[in-house]
């Protein structure tokens, strides 16, 4: 199994009536550095980036309400409600300077809008293959509405598995390009047992339940045309789940007023674990020098 570099440890939030993990790393005394995680995801799947960063980083990583060992909702989940969190999860830890944020997908995608809604918190902002979902017209929504309250109805299962090399056998399977002990760590630490013995991934199923808001991009465009910190974008051409197509990719980003844009070929969409010592050493001087590197496409 991997063996982490450098270790973490847990602090605990108590985030708009929620029992929130964080995970942190390095000192006090260093810079912020805050990492957000994609769906069904939890803060330790940033361990091997953070083992590759080579300057000196005060890193905390919330587990998103209802991943990780951050508490449930009850009442189900909404988008803005981790826009909400991420606002309260600063104001805790950087109350009169704004801070950098590196955000993956989901992590990506509640970054983005907040920074242009609260644009004054924001100094550097990283995007991982994250820049929002397929748009969605007002004819669809009595059909979402439909799939929203089938779903309070019949909430999704969740799959069990019988160990923890089932599960690291499973991220490989839907990765071919995972290391083997990069997967046992990630299905060892993103993972709960559950009554009967097995274990479960780390999420509370009802995060797949379908919402009752649309998505409606020209309400996020508004937000990204807003955004004043300098944006580094890095995308990738595998995202599982990809809804937009990446010329739609390129058109988003190009609405950031600062933004520049790293397309990282033959890589998938968790490039944190595959290529994390290249997402380190663009991050880092990102960060280091304040200055957008020129927009350039990589071979992974």
């Amino acid at each position: 199994m991997y063996v982490p570099r450098n270790s973490s440890r847990s602090q605990w939030l108590e985030i708009r009536g929620h029992r929130y993990h964080v995970r942190c790393w390095g000192s006090e005394a260093d810079p912020l550095l805050v990492l957000l995680h994609g769906g069904r995801d939890a803060s330790p799947t940033f361990q091997f980036l953070i083992d590759e960063l080579k300057g000196k980083w005060r890193i905390v990583a919330p587990d998103w309400l209802g991943h990780g060992l951050t508490s449930w909702a009850r009442e189900g989940y909404r988008f803005t409600d981790y826009i909400a969190d991420l606002h309260f999860l600063i104001e805790h830890y950087s109350p009169n300077e704004p801070v950098i944020i590196v955000g993956h997908s989901l992590g990506s995608n509640v970054a983005q809008p907040y920074a242009g809604t609260m644009p004054g918190r924001v100094k550097r902002l990283v995007s991982l293959d994250g820049f929002g979902f397929a748009n969605e017209s007002s004819d669809y929504l009595p059909q979402k509405l439909q799939a929203w309250i089938r779903g309070m109805k019949n909430p999704p299962s969740e799959r069990h598995f019988n160990s923890i090399d089932e599960m690291a056998a499973r991220l490989q399977k839907a990765n071919p390009r995972l290391e083997r002990s990069k997967a046992e760590f990630l299905a060892q630490n993103v993972s709960r047992e559950v009554a009967d013995g097995r274990f479960a991934w780390a999420f509370d199923p009802k995060v797949r339940a379908p919402r009752a808001a649309l998505y409606r991009f020209e309400e996020w465009a508004a937000c990204l045309e807003n955004i004043e910190a300098p944006v580094l974008a890095v995308s990738t051409g595998k995202h599982p789940n990809r809804l937009i197509d990446l010329s739609e990719v390129e058109y988003r980003i190009g609405l950031i007023p600062r933004c520049s844009r790293i397309h990282v070929e033959n890589v998938g969409h968790n490039l944190h674990h595959e290529i994390p010592d290249l997402v380190a050493a663009k991050i880092e001087s990102f960060l280091e020098t304040g200055e957008l590197p020129p927009s350039e496409i990589l071979q992974g």
